[in-house]
């Protein structure tokens, strides 16, 4: 269909667009001779896949953990304002400084895992979304033409922050290797 469709125009193909499938890959590169490149929708799913989800379960664990650990340091203080209000007997009053200290102690350091695993949901979906930029001949800000060297340095950039958030966030190996497959679609762009 290809052939017929180009008969007659001065035109050659020098690269084919698509999915990996093999197919596809075998009749580019070697029924029409051309570079081969993956589809932006492809690449973009590979690293959701790798990420999207792993992310936003640590996210939702992470609030979980902070909500419960906001309830039990407000939990210590109503503990201590209610001894207070009763009377009492001899004897040392509960260690409520300790409990409320421990407590709160463990409500900043969730909170802020918390606030760790947004940054890294939302750096990595903005991350995903550049991709997009990559897989264009043109630089979008300034309109310049955009060398192999300046795309694979623009790429690299981009999956090496995307592997630091991936450890970051302790993404299981399988999760990794999508993220790894990923990249390596990015050397035929």
């Amino acid at each position: 269909a290809l052939e017929s469709g180009l008969a007659g125009l001065n035109v050659s193909v020098v690269q084919g667009t698509s999915d990996e499938a093999k197919g596809l890959l075998a009749h580019v590169e070697r029924d029409l001779g051309a570079h081969h490149s993956t589809d932006l929708f492809h690449l973009q799913h590979e690293v959701s896949q790798a990420m999207s989800l792993a992310l936003k379960r640590a996210e939702q664990q992470a609030e979980t953990a902070a909500a419960e650990a906001k309830v039990r340091w407000q939990g210590a203080c109503a503990a201590e304002q209610a001894y207070h209000r009763r009377r009492h007997g001899p004897g040392r009053p509960p260690a409520f400084a300790a409990r409320i200290d421990e407590a709160l102690s463990a409500d900043v350091q969730a909170s802020r895992a918390h606030e760790r695993a947004q940054a890294r949901r939302a750096e990595a979906k903005a991350l995903i979304g550049a991709l997009s930029e990559f897989d264009h001949p043109y630089e979008l800000q300034q309109g310049q033409a955009q060398t192999p060297e300046q795309l694979q340095t623009r790429l690299g950039a981009v999956f090496a922050r995307l592997e630091t958030i991936a450890e970051e966030a302790d993404l299981s190996e399988r999760l990794c290797a999508h993220l790894a497959k990923a990249k390596r679609l990015t050397h035929s762009l």
